[in-house]
């Protein structure tokens, strides 16, 4: 969007502002019930939408320390957030690179390496 149309948006809604009215549309939008229960819509979304963007999947408050971490399944793909000793939020997928196994099976904890069960590969965070 070009800042000349945001400019226009805001006087738009500042007008609205000050008469205490809103924008209507003609209709009511209207969804298709298959976007709802389609399996190909559905694979759409994940796809072009949940794969590709950014996502929020934690809170700070459940990665309060240094070694905290938090494991989840999001769009079919397993995730590990930690946060590192620089203080910084990470996330990886939760699958060692040698076998491809889970590494982290809990759903949260702390600690500051992470052990594939397969073969021990170790993952080291602490700097």
């Amino acid at each position: 969007m070009s800042r000349k149309q945001l400019i226009a948006m805001a006087k738009e809604n500042l007008v609205h502002a000050k008469a205490g009215t809103i924008d209507q549309e003609d209709a009511v939008a209207q969804v298709p019930v298959t976007h709802y229960i389609d399996p190909a819509h559905w694979q759409r979304e994940m796809d072009q939408i949940f794969r590709r963007m950014p996502l929020m999947l934690a809170f700070t408050a459940e990665l309060r320390t240094a070694g905290d971490y938090k494991t989840m399944d999001v769009a079919g793909v397993p995730v590990l957030l930690t946060r590192a000793p620089d203080g910084a939020v990470r996330a990886f997928v939760n699958s060692c690179s040698h076998r491809g196994a889970v590494i982290m099976t809990e759903p949260s904890g702390n600690t500051h390496r992470f052990t594939c069960p397969y073969h021990a590969w170790t993952y080291d965070q602490s700097g």
